[in-house]
């Protein structure tokens, strides 16, 4: 059935018999002209649809992208490869329904050297001879289809060596064809092996290769399924559907994560499935965009990632479900069912991936496996060695990058994971790694990976926006109007060059008793922290600070080399309220413009001064806690403003956000701090609500303030806010109101 275009092209249905598929390396045949050699036929009348199925349903199915490798003279097979969740079950279901042919899933059972012959005489029922030499020829001059899917499944419970014999036994019946009648599915690593076969046994063949889909082909794809599901959306719809792919390629990020992740079919049936529960509970799809979001533990492409997981496990069920009973009398079921579990599979990988051998996949690489009875460690071992290096989380033995993003998640905070953790730490991850992080870890970053969410989240930043990361003092969650200093939270915003707010994440930094907050980097950060902070090194070897804030009570210069960057209008500003000290024979480096302001502890002043003799020509006054009669300096009255303005958690509430005064009152008592506080109500910024303030977020925009703004010391843009400070200040000293 062909739907016309619509105006964006969103929805483009075709047909999958006259589709052209285009990717990077050239035009792909489509599906009608890859079976062009095979007839369209009458399913056979059997007794028996047990084990050879008819479809008698149109199943859900989007052409794949496909390319033909191989083509033998008077081919009798049809081979279709790819890696694992490409499409090839759904490929398979779709052949045999259109094309009148049997389906068979050769891993429903053993197969070997008699199974072919065996399975006809019991679907066209026994003592029918006749039948049953009237299908053979049939299947010779191509007038029956059968379509045999599963293959590494087959050999899970069949071996390979029962797939050899299975297939010599077709190529013996197909001795004479003049027409291909079976179409075999098999991944990549299976369909080498059915290849070898088949010119050992002189089985000739053609084969094509399934290719992943291409990123702008996610939305025809939704779009097909739910209309197979026999739902039809308007434009509105369709947009709401564009929009919510959009922001999963943004948590993506690098195209080529983009296509080895919604190039699966299989993700792209999940996310199809997402679309259309959406729609069940809100028609009007409003909601769609939302549901990407990371929110506690709860993340789409992490839940995308564990159903891939689920599905591989699923693949060992008929083996589990065979030795299981064994275990029973001995209270060890726990042992079978829990075989090629989530944790098992990643450490396989990670021992297959670094050996790049089969040969050096070992029982007791897990070492729950070795409670296995020994006649089934055997066994299982077998499958291992033919199931893993098919794993879908590979591409030709390597683990796919986007994958890898999961699986630095997975290494720092799961300890049994935790010896691989160097081997994708070189790495710059991405935001899949981030939503993956903080699913497994509950919303939450342990302050020691707090690089890693950063460096994450700031690979979204494009030209014409920027990443920002803010870790300061959060509400107790039980009580948001009440204070605990102990709390932290790393607030990550992406805002364009207009000042507006693309993507926002919130997480709460585990840290026990105010354990120091380590840095091995702090670029376009703000740190305001009750405690100490240490810049120490990471596998990089040194520490860079770059357009960054930091206030402490300690710091503590941890490295070999600190470097202190600026660029153009950049700023650092450190803050230091009690003590600092830095590695024996570490360097300080400032570069770039040089444009550092930093504030001393003021007990010990002169010592430091000494210590920190590369901060001499930028030591100042930030904080300014002086009554004066002189304006107070632009970066005075920002980190007034910031010191404000922070108290109150815009992120987290609906409405204005609220704080009770004598809190405010209390932090905001004298100095600058005092007389911005008084400012900002001058203005109704900040405004009493009986016995609390609340901050007017629509008077914020008036003023051009923003959280980005004053956590970074945007000069340039709170230069508005800080002209009309200097007026009320004029005015203030005159009528002495300042405090007041």
């Amino acid at each position: 059935m062909v739907k016309v275009i619509s105006k964006n092209g969103f929805f483009e249905y075709l047909s999958p018999f006259n589709s052209y598929i285009y990717i990077e390396r050239g035009v792909r045949m489509n599906l009608d002209n890859a079976l062009s050699i095979i007839q369209k036929c009458q399913v056979p009348k059997l007794k028996s649809y047990s084990t050879l199925q008819e479809i008698k349903h149109e199943e859900f199915y989007y052409p794949s992208p496909l390319i033909k490798t191989r083509a033998d003279d008077n081919s009798k097979v049809i081979l279709f490869s790819a890696p694992g969740a490409v499409g090839k079950t759904a490929l398979a279901k779709h052949i045999a329904y259109y094309y009148g042919g049997l389906y068979w899933n050769v891993a429903s059972k053993p197969v070997g050297g008699t199974s072919f012959a065996g399975e006809i005489a019991h679907a066209v029922g026994v003592g029918n001879g006749a039948q049953q030499d009237d299908l053979y020829r049939k299947l010779n001059c191509g007038e029956s289809i059968f379509v045999l899917d599963s293959f590494d499944e087959a050999a899970l419970i069949s071996r390979r060596d029962g797939i050899k014999d299975f297939l010599c036994e077709i190529g013996e019946i197909l001795a004479d064809a003049t027409s291909p009648s079976i179409v075999l599915t098999a991944r990549t690593e299976m369909s080498r092996f059915i290849c070898d076969t088949c010119d050992e046994i002189g089985l000739t063949l053609t084969c094509f290769d399934i290719d992943y889909f291409e990123e702008n082909e996610a939305p025809l794809f939704i779009g097909k399924y739910l209309e197979h599901k026999g739902i039809r959306v308007n434009q509105k719809q369709e947009r709401s559907i564009e929009a919510y792919l959009e922001e999963i390629k943004l948590h993506l990020g690098t195209k080529i994560n983009r296509k080895s992740f919604i190039g699966y079919a299989q993700v792209l049936s999940i996310l199809a499935r997402q679309v259309e529960m959406e729609y069940i509970t809100e028609a009007s799809l409003d909601n769609l965009v939302s549901l990407v979001q990371p929110q506690e533990d709860d993340c789409l492409i992490y839940d995308i990632i564990q159903q891939l997981i689920l599905r591989e496990q699923s693949k060992l069920e008929n083996f589990r479900n065979s030795i299981r009973e064994k275990y029973i009398p001995f209270h060890k079921e726990h042992v079978v069912d829990m075989l090629y579990c989530k944790e098992e599979q990643l450490i396989r990988l990670q021992f297959f991936v670094a050996a790049q051998s089969i040969d050096t996949i070992a029982i007791d690489d897990y070492p729950n496996c070795s409670d296995l009875f020994p006649e089934d460690q055997v066994e299982y071992l077998t499958l291992l060695k033919d199931w893993l290096p098919q794993h879908v989380f590979l591409y030709e033995h390597d683990v796919l990058p986007v994958f890898s993003d999961y699986l630095l998640a997975e290494s720092l905070l799961n300890s049994n994971l935790e010896l691989f953790a160097e081997e994708y730490q070189s790495k710059l991850p991405t935001r899949v790694f981030m939503d993956c992080y903080l699913s497994l870890n509950n919303g939450a970053v342990n302050s020691e990976h707090i690089y890693y969410l950063d460096l994450a989240f700031s690979s979204q930043a494009g030209t014409q926006s920027t990443a920002y990361c803010d870790i300061s003092s959060i509400d107790e969650e039980d009580n948001p109007l009440s204070d605990s200093d102990e709390n932290l939270s790393l607030y990550l915003t992406l805002t364009t060059d207009d000042g507006n707010s693309d993507l926002d994440v919130f997480a709460k930094i585990h840290r026990v008793a105010y354990a120091p907050i380590c840095l091995c980097r702090a670029e376009n950060m703000s740190v305001s922290v009750d405690g100490k902070v240490i810049l120490s090194p990471s596998f990089l070897g040194n520490v860079t600070i770059r357009e960054a804030s930091i206030e402490c009570d300690d710091l503590e210069l941890d490295a070999p080399e600190v470097f202190f960057e600026t660029y153009g209008s950049e700023e650092n500003h450190i803050i230091v309220h009690k003590a600092m000290s830095r590695k024996p024979g570490g360097k300080i480096t400032i570069k770039g413009t040089q444009k550092l302001r930093i504030q001393l502890p003021d007990k010990n002043r002169d010592e430091y001064k000494r210590q920190f003799y590369e901060f001499m020509p930028y030591v100042c006054s930030i904080t300014d806690d002086e009554d004066t009669k002189c304006c107070d300096k632009i970066e005075q009255f920002v980190h007034a403003l910031k010191k404000v303005l922070e108290q109150f958690k815009v992120d987290k509430y609906d409405g204005d956000p609220a704080k009770y005064k004598e809190k405010i009152d209390a932090r905001c008592h004298s100095g600058c701090k005092a007389r911005v506080l008084n400012f900002l109500k001058y203005t109704g910024l900040i405004y009493e609500d009986g016995i609390i303030y609340k901050a007017s977020l629509k008077k914020m925009d008036e003023l051009h303030i923003s959280r980005v703004a004053y956590n970074h010391f945007d000069y340039v843009q709170l230069q508005y806010a800080y002209n009309l400070y200097s007026e009320w200040f004029a005015k203030a000293v005159a009528t002495s109101t300042l405090y007041s």
